[in-house]
């Protein structure tokens, strides 16, 4: 998967139609828990970029939407989240992205943000 620093990502923010930005915590694992990652999302009209955590060490994964295979909501009730599935040069790869409100200590799901992802990544 790419691998992006911020200075990269600024460049590519400079030429997007829209921008949103939102709190996640991405895993590899439908698991909740497993291996969550605290990271900042960045969706734009043409790339969806996470991470700039210091869990990342600043750097950021990047994922063109033209490479999305799909987009699904996945999990149980409390910890649901948006499973990606995404071609890359590796191959198919998928990532579990939980949008969430509030503190690391005390995250809340952030149904608004998880739909409005959805939506992105799922055109019509």
């Amino acid at each position: 998967m790419p691998v992006v620093d911020f200075n990269v990502v600024s460049e590519e923010l400079e030429d997007a139609g829209h921008l949103t930005v939102m709190s996640a915590l991405v895993r590899s694992s439908i698991v909740h828990g497993a291996d969550n990652r605290p990271a900042v999302l960045i969706l734009t009209d043409k790339t969806l970029f996470y991470g700039g955590s210091a869990a990342d060490g600043g750097w950021f994964r990047r994922v063109p939407l033209k490479s999305v295979v799909s987009a699904c909501k996945a999990g149980g009730m409390m910890w649901e989240c948006v499973e990606l599935r995404h071609m890359d040069v590796e191959g198919e790869m998928r990532v579990y992205i939980c949008p969430f409100t509030g503190s690391l200590g005390s995250p809340r799901r952030d149904l608004e943000s998880m739909e409005l992802l959805l939506s992105a990544l799922n055109p019509r």
